[in-house]
């Protein structure tokens, strides 16, 4: 026969135990869901970094054009730089005034290629300086 009190205080020790293994397993599940989680956020985190250097390989910087962005296969673009790098986001600029004059309505920004500026430097250099009445050849002052 069993003593009463051996038995209470085995059936005391098994649920002890019980508690514990179940916790333990229940602890254990939770921890494999965190971990699950983590790496479905990992694998997120990697596959749009994969993009954005997908993204980056398509196309090229022109520093000279104000660092613009166009796609090397000459398909697109000029692409903002400002949108580029703030948001990883191809956004295509539209026309401004005037070849070689781009611009972001997202950054409210204009941007120039050097042929625009090469452009506008040698048209300020052949316009002629405004001749002063007085002076020169013809002026009332020789």
């Amino acid at each position: 026969m069993v003593d009463p009190i051996s038995g209470v205080i085995e059936k005391k020790v098994a649920e002890g135990v019980w508690t514990v293994v179940r916790g333990w397993f229940t602890r254990n599940r939770d921890l494999k869901k965190q971990v699950e989680a983590l790496q479905a956020e990992l694998a997120e985190e990697r596959s749009g970094g994969l993009a954005v250097e997908k993204m980056m390989s398509e196309v090229e910087c022109r520093t000279e054009d104000d660092n613009m962005y166009w796609s090397k296969d000459a398909k697109g673009g000029p692409y903002c730089p400002l949108c580029l790098h703030d948001n990883q986001k191809l956004i295509p600029m539209t026309q401004g005034g005037r070849e070689g004059d781009f611009y972001c309505r997202l950054h409210d920004h204009h941007f120039e290629t050097q042929e625009r500026r090469e452009r506008d430097r040698q048209a300020r250099q052949n316009r002629a300086q405004p001749s002063r009445p007085g002076y020169g050849r013809h002026g009332w002052m020789r």
